[in-house]
């Protein structure tokens, strides 16, 4: 991407594209405030290019999320949704802003939406899940579950080496009720070179929801050994729950925090 802006500097989309991977690098795996510094001097760039555009707005949206300002990145998320109503990337930071407001059946329309513009992104499958799991809602849970398999599995027929696509899949029959199956996979997995940060952080959650405790907070370590960084899953997720209150792990989220 950098690259491609050297190359041609009136590439908005390549400008908005650099601002929300430095804003996933933040999220996820740096907390350096040089990443939001990127993701502003991006979208500045890109906007005195083409002007507001729904991706200008969606692209904000993520980068008040990542500030904790939800109530306006709510508003950036329904304003690009209002120049586009089928606009699958403002349904993605609308559902991320209702789940940080703590209201996940709002959440749960905006990851309906959008699945129903893109049935085959495992993504929005995957974060439809979490809000369901979240809201502990099992029957609704399984339904959808059911539904995401057959869109995972024809993805890892494809490619069988997306790690982290395998580590999601393992989670989804969790979801479904197959947590036998689902820990098989998350075993295999734990053996394998490679993987990243993420996918160790969907193996703790199989653990945990098999009652393996000591390997959950094994791959919990070694994600955040990995560069993981997203402090507010380990605050939020009901599936770490288990493990809340225990020095171990509370000494874990103060070396995260750090």
């Amino acid at each position: 991407m950098e690259e491609a802006v050297k190359v041609d500097p009136g590439f908005a989309e390549a400008h908005i594209a650099l601002a929300n991977t430095s804003l996933t690098v933040y999220r996820l795996y740096s907390r350096e405030l040089k990443w939001i510094d990127s993701a502003r001097e991006h979208i500045a760039t890109a906007e005195s290019i083409v002007g507001t555009s729904k991706e200008i707005l969606w692209v904000r949206s993520v980068l008040s999320l990542n500030l904790g300002h939800y109530e306006e990145s709510l508003l950036f998320a329904e304003e690009a949704k209002s120049l586009d109503p089928e606009y699958f990337s403002a349904y993605d930071s609308i559902g991320f802003a209702y789940q940080s407001l703590g209201k996940p059946e709002e959440a749960v329309r905006a990851r309906k939406n959008q699945i129903r513009l893109q049935e085959n992104n495992r993504n929005a499958h995957f974060n439809y899940l979490v809000v369901l799991s979240e809201l502990g809602d099992q029957s609704r849970l399984a339904e959808a579950a059911q539904q995401a398999i057959p869109v995972y599995e024809r993805h890892l027929r494809l490619t069988p080496d997306d790690l982290p696509s395998r580590a999601q899949y393992a989670n989804v029959l969790r979801y479904a009720g197959e947590g036998a199956l689902a820990l098989s996979e998350a075993k295999k997995l734990e053996q394998m070179e490679g993987l990243d940060g993420i996918a160790l952080y969907n193996l703790a959650c199989i653990f945990l929801d098999q009652r393996e405790n000591g390997s959950a907070f094994s791959a919990l370590g070694k994600a955040i050994e990995k560069g993981y960084r997203n402090i507010e899953s380990f605050h939020r997720d009901p599936d770490l729950d288990p493990l809340r209150g225990m020095p171990e792990f509370e000494e874990l989220i103060r070396k995260l925090e750090s």
